[in-house]
């Protein structure tokens, strides 16, 4: 059974569908993140919860978007765990509230579909053996 929520990964098509997805969802999160982060530097204090510092994290993100859009698994699942721990850090310090909860749910499986699709096309390739120009 494939939902919208949980989609059935058969194809590479789907795989990379996914893995766009995931990419586009780290840049949405590069995005609020930086946009935040300036909010604050111009107003001289943290905009709910968030300094200055952001800025870094939107920077990683920005670059787990460009890796994730290049089909990196390693990268998918880099996305993932950031994004993942930073919303466990940020209700562990009582930061978080329900909307921010949602999103943090509905991005969270953003990340995981692209791992997922990452690991059926890393499958893929090890099934389509591709000789070494060197052998």
């Amino acid at each position: 059974m494939s939902t919208n929520y949980w989609p059935k990964i058969e194809n590479t098509q789907v795989a990379t569908e996914q893995m766009r997805h995931g990419s586009y969802t780290a840049g949405i999160t590069a995005v609020l993140t930086a946009s935040l982060g300036i909010a604050a530097i111009v107003l001289d204090h943290p905009v709910l919860g968030i300094t200055g510092w952001a800025l870094v994290d939107a920077a990683v993100f920005a670059v787990v978007a460009w890796r994730v859009y290049c089909l990196s698994l390693l990268w998918a699942f880099a996305g993932f765990v950031l994004f993942v721990g930073e919303r466990v850090f940020s209700f562990m310090n009582n930061q978080g509230s329900i909307a921010s909860l949602v999103v943090g749910v509905l991005f969270g499986l953003m990340y995981l579909h692209a791992v997922r699709g990452g690991l059926y096309l890393s499958e893929v390739r090890k099934k389509v053996h591709v000789p070494s120009p060197l052998a």
